[in-house]
């Protein structure tokens, strides 16, 4: 009797316990809904936020390059014929995205404004009179480089980005200061287009200069954000900062009634989050078309190797192809499309695994060369570089394809002691070469 009234205890004690873990079990998978739900808000907001980093940066580079096509011309002659900047103004606000107006302003008085609109009182503005205006144009001038002034409002009484790009006649010196070249974007169509405002209605958002300059949302959000995030721009860079928005679970009685049938859906929702989450990682570092890594993946590894405890030496080779609106212009986008896989396929097989080739955007590429450190042998490896990817045009569709790269290199720390000035160093002896090519 005693035995059985022990069984009969220990039965119900261990019933009792399956209860209480069966309670305790629903009850720690209610808690992990609701923040599994609260994660996955984090996770989709996260996402959205590298997005939109990655399209500002997409969206405002492409139109700084195409203006700086104009800034490259003006280095190495002058446009008497006002007609004939008229057109190729016209046809570069044609091919650009978001820039609606560029300002043309030798010895930094505006000259030319393209389309002018009704602001011709804009025509003879000093820079220098404009206070807003001229720290950035006096910045470009002294950096020898593109800056991005903005957002601010612009003389016409609207609010725009405005990238500015020095002109000098006689690169790569730079002592012959000719003037500088403004390409407006208005702000609110880049910010629409790139999912800025959507993502402000999502979440708290802010976004600043890197000297902390706020200009959009509340400054307290960067005080303890929940995620932020870099948009890095031509001379300079935004920081983009969050704080999620409270996600509450509906219906939790429901949730409480299925928690045990859901509880396999929900290890495998996690995975497939985790998985999504994992590839998306990875297409976030890799050009879609040529297969390569690309500028986030190009930056990233460059600051891990400036910071390196190790201190470890390395050389960066940017690229350019020769004449590719030439094959786009007269074979099309397609022919353009394969000659970019093929190039990037002959740089792959042409240098070491451990070397790094990316594709930038456009038809710039860039290669890191780990435990380089000597310009001689830099220059041999481009020597070399450039006999085996453009010894043999490409076949396209019965036509052969002309294959021309203008390369510059430059080491570091010998030619410059941060990322910024090693790619200017690099972007310059680049230009030179593909300026000796022209010529």
């Amino acid at each position: 009797m005693y035995k059985y009234k022990l069984s009969k205890a220990l039965g119900l004690l261990i019933i009792l316990l399956c209860i209480f873990g069966l309670v305790y079990l629903t009850e720690s998978m209610v808690g992990q809904i609701e923040k599994d739900a609260d994660n996955q808000q984090k996770f989709k907001v996260t996402m959205q936020v590298a997005t939109v980093s990655a399209r500002l940066e997409a969206a405002i580079y492409q139109d700084v390059y195409i203006a700086d096509s104009l800034a490259t011309l003006l280095t190495v002659r002058s446009f008497a014929d006002e007609d004939e900047l008229d057109r190729l103004t016209t046809e570069l606000l044609r091919k650009s995205n978001y820039t609606s107006q560029i300002g043309v302003a030798p010895n930094d008085v505006i000259r030319n404004i393209f389309p002018l609109g009704r602001e011709p009182e804009i025509i003879g503005v000093r820079y220098i009179d404009v206070p807003d205006q001229w720290v950035s144009v006096r910045a470009a001038r002294q950096s020898q480089s593109i800056v991005i002034n903005g957002p601010l409002n612009l003389l016409n009484g609207n609010e725009g980005i405005i990238a500015r790009l020095p002109v000098f006649t006689d690169p790569p010196y730079n002592l012959n200061y000719w003037g500088v070249v403004s390409a407006v974007m208005p702000v609110k169509r880049l910010f629409e287009d790139t999912g800025v405002y959507q993502l402000q209605q999502q979440t708290e958002l802010a976004i600043k200069h890197a000297d902390g300059k706020v200009f959009m949302g509340d400054k307290g959000v960067f005080d303890e954000p929940d995620y932020s995030d870099s948009v890095r721009l031509p001379g300079g860079r935004w920081i983009i900062a969050v704080k999620f928005k409270p996600h509450p679970v509906q219906n939790i009685i429901w949730v409480r009634g299925v928690s045990y049938s859901a509880l396999f859906c929900l290890v495998l929702a996690i995975f497939l989050v985790y998985r999504s989450y994992r590839k998306m990682h990875q297409m976030s570092l890799y050009d879609e078309l040529t297969g390569l890594v690309n500028r986030r993946f190009v930056m990233h590894h460059l600051t891990e190797l400036v910071e390196s405890n190790k201190q470890q030496s390395f050389s960066v080779i940017n690229l350019d192809l020769n004449k590719f609106k030439y094959v786009n212009d007269n074979f099309g986008h397609d022919a353009g499309d394969a000659l970019l896989v093929e190039v990037a396929k002959r740089f792959k097989h042409a240098l070491r695994a451990s070397d790094v080739v990316a594709r930038l955007g456009g038809d710039e590429f860039f290669i890191i060369l780990p435990r380089q450190s000597e310009l001689a042998d830099i220059n041999k490896i481009i020597e070399q570089l450039e006999k085996k990817v453009t010894s043999q045009s490409m076949l396209y569709q019965g036509h052969e394809l002309p294959i021309s790269v203008a390369m510059g290199g430059a080491c570091y720390p010998a030619d410059a002691k941060d990322i910024e000035s090693l790619l200017k160093v690099a972007d310059q002896r680049m230009y030179q070469d593909k300026v000796n090519t022209i010529d």
